[in-house]
């Protein structure tokens, strides 16, 4: 998978998306997940990362900073486990 920058493209509307926001403070780049719900993305605040019904739509704080997505690899099969 690689990035898609926001600028580019943005994700289908209300799909978990892997986030990059481009915050360069000491520790660089900020990673999480998040959704593009309603012309506003809502970051994940919660444990799961697929249920974007428990996001929150960002303050706003971080909009102009999130530069890049991408979509969520599958998850592990549990057979692996």
């Amino acid at each position: 998978m690689k990035w898609i920058r926001v600028k580019d493209e943005l994700p289908p509307e209300g799909q978990a998306v892997l986030l990059c926001i481009g915050i360069n403070y000491s520790v660089g780049y900020i990673y999480t997940s998040g959704a593009f719900v309603g012309g506003r993305w809502k970051l994940n605040e919660s444990h799961d990362l697929l249920d974007t019904d428990c996001y929150e739509y960002s303050d706003g704080s971080y909009d102009d900073y999130i530069t890049h997505w991408m979509p969520l690899p599958q998850p592990p099969s549990c057979e692996n486990t």
